[in-house]
């Protein structure tokens, strides 16, 4: 018998037992006692049956929706992902509002020579651009928490002390190096990064559908819109990211508001336009790449319904089952946009 339900059975019968003995004569103790032991055999044999049965059900099956040489997508909730989009066709692209991380999910985590691209912080931390010293102790600080980031073991609490003391550490340099607009113009212009394949032509689709997009990320806003400007001619996109501050020298002396991390982005309080902006939308398309843009959704107003769909870009057997289990949809080993776009296409036909 299953252990736990042999503990189970013999809390049932000390129960039992000692409930018979309250105030009653020895015989009828011992007949009750006899009693409260065939109950707990009883209980704990149909707690053990119960236990085996639940074990031996089968888990959700993984379903490949598309195999490429480089990539591939997969679901564990087939039927759940296409009741979503139904629903979201249904109720038409102005209920829709789509909702994306930046590093490493609207940008691709590679390059084409295998490097890793940069992120936003990265654009300053591995230019070279504010010396040596910098770049080194920007390093050290990136190879001491990525392996903490990506640690699919490390529970919940632990990892977001580290992720908090990450960020405040790492602005805390870069406010050392008296940033400068100008200078992180030419720093996103030397940026070894790029857009998925297919960003692009989602921007436009949502732009033409009049579906909007909020950039909800953990870099910095300042970049992001240096990298939207420069790169896709793109500005005044709605962003929630952590904004520098500048002197009147046009220098940085810190940040603005709460740091956001990739972590606590479900608690950043929306505010002014952005708030307007989605208000009345109850479907949320949710794009992004650790388990913590899971929660850029949590502030919504009026959500319904959220499509999570997941880019997995690094240790990827180690995290495949946690994001299969976390996410709608999942793109594996750094994909293309294009398989988000082919994805949606029903709700925008």
């Amino acid at each position: 018998m299953n252990i736990i339900a042999l503990l189970f059975g013999i809390l049932v019968f000390f129960i039992a037992a000692s409930s018979a003995h309250v105030a009653s004569p020895p015989s009828s103790q011992l007949a009750s006692s006899i009693n409260a032991a065939m109950v707990a055999v009883v209980v704990g044999s149909f707690a053990a049956i119960w236990m085996r049965m639940k074990q031996q059900e089968p888990a959700a099956a993984v379903e490949v929706l598309r195999e490429e040489k480089t990539f591939y997508v997969m679901t564990k909730r087939r039927k759940e992902v296409e009741e979503k989009l139904s629903t979201m066709r249904r109720d038409g692209r102005e209920s829709v509002l789509v909702v994306a991380d930046f590093d490493m999910t609207l940008t691709s985590f590679l390059m084409p020579d295998g490097s890793r691209g940069m992120s936003t912080h990265g654009m300053l931390e591995r230019s070279g651009y504010f010396g040596e010293a910098f770049t080194t102790r920007a390093k050290d600080i990136f190879n001491r928490f990525y392996p903490i980031e990506v640690d699919p073991n490390l529970d919940w609490d632990s990892k977001f002390a580290a992720m908090s003391e990450w960020w405040e550490t790492t602005h805390k340099l870069i406010v050392e190096q008296e940033v400068t607009k100008k200078d992180i113009a030419a720093c996103v212009k030397a940026g070894h990064f790029r857009f998925r394949e297919g960003v692009p032509e989602l921007l436009a689709q949502l732009k033409e559908r009049e579906v909007p997009i909020l950039v909800f990320s953990a870099g910095i806003a300042d970049v992001l819109e240096e990298i939207f400007k420069q790169r896709l001619g793109l500005e005044g996109l709605p962003i929630i990211s952590n904004k520098m501050k500048f002197d009147e020298e046009g220098k940085l002396v810190g940040f603005e508001n709460n740091t956001i991390h990739i972590m606590n982005k479900g608690a950043v309080a929306l505010e002014g336009q952005n708030l307007e902006l989605v208000k009345d939308k109850s479907n949320v398309i949710l794009l992004g790449d650790s388990l913590g843009d899971l929660r850029m959704a949590d502030g919504l107003p009026n959500k319904q319904q959220v499509l999570k769909i997941g880019f997995l870009n690094d240790k990827i057997e180690e995290r495949k089952e946690e994001y299969l289990e976390k996410f709608d949809v999942v793109i594996v080993n750094d994909g293309p946009m294009t398989a988000v776009n082919e994805l949606l296409a029903p709700i925008f036909a």
